[in-house]
């Protein structure tokens, strides 16, 4: 089984450091099911800079495999990017996207 935490997801983006801002919701793409571990520390919702989000949010381990979502949904405001995340046929993992897209 593979898992990864969310501080994993929010700096594998190509901007590894700055005070970005964070909005972690407390349920999933599936609503509140599977979302007892995250529900139960009472830190969520959370929306802030990731300077003040709690460690034990952060780094609290989840699967990444195929089924259900493991993790709340969130949206991370880099200083380049929007980093969020993604469910493929079951699996889940993050992507970012240019905050500033080239015009043409």
């Amino acid at each position: 089984m593979t898992t990864t935490t969310l501080r994993k997801c929010f700096t594998g983006s190509p901007d590894l450091k700055g005070d970005w801002i964070v909005s972690i919701s407390d349920h999933s793409e599936w609503g509140e099911y599977n979302m007892d571990d995250w529900t139960d520390m009472g830190l969520l919702p959370y929306f802030g800079p990731i300077s003040k989000c709690p460690d034990i949010l952060l780094d609290h381990e989840y699967s990444t495999g195929f089924g259900s979502p493991a993790r709340p949904c969130y949206a991370v405001w880099t200083t380049n990017y929007v980093i969020s995340c993604t469910e493929y046929d079951g699996s889940t993992s993050s992507h970012w996207v240019s905050r500033n897209p080239p015009h043409s």
